[in-house]
């Protein structure tokens, strides 16, 4: 079984997917973003969101061992991996000190501003 077979059965996958579905509306509908920032906005804001669900630890795990699947198993980029990865680990840190009251759709702003915009 590969990797990612593996990860779609867990509760955190599933939580990704929706966010996932979140980030791909908030890209289409309201603030438009070209490919490279929709790939980089969808791993930092979707790695935040599950770092205020779930710590920094699971979500990079998660986020690790997807890219891992990506790269050894389908050999995919591995420079698009790493980029994955990175954006990962900054998403992860934005939403574990984001206030985790706050709707995600703040978050998606929070992390738009901050890490696409500039």
């Amino acid at each position: 079984m590969k990797m990612n077979q593996f990860l779609k059965n867990l509760q955190p996958y599933k939580d990704y997917e929706q966010y996932k579905k979140e980030l791909d509306h908030y890209r289409n509908f309201i603030q438009p973003m070209t490919d490279d920032e929709a790939n980089k906005f969808r791993h930092t804001a979707a790695a935040a969101a599950m770092a205020r669900k779930y710590g920094v630890v699971l979500t990079n795990l998660m986020g690790g061992a997807k890219e891992f699947d990506d790269y050894f198993l389908q050999h995919k980029s591995g420079k698009d991996s790493m980029f994955d990865l990175l954006n990962n680990a900054v998403g992860s840190f934005h939403g574990t000190f984001y206030d985790k009251s706050a709707p995600r759709r703040s978050l998606y702003d929070h992390i738009y501003n901050e890490c696409i915009k500039k």
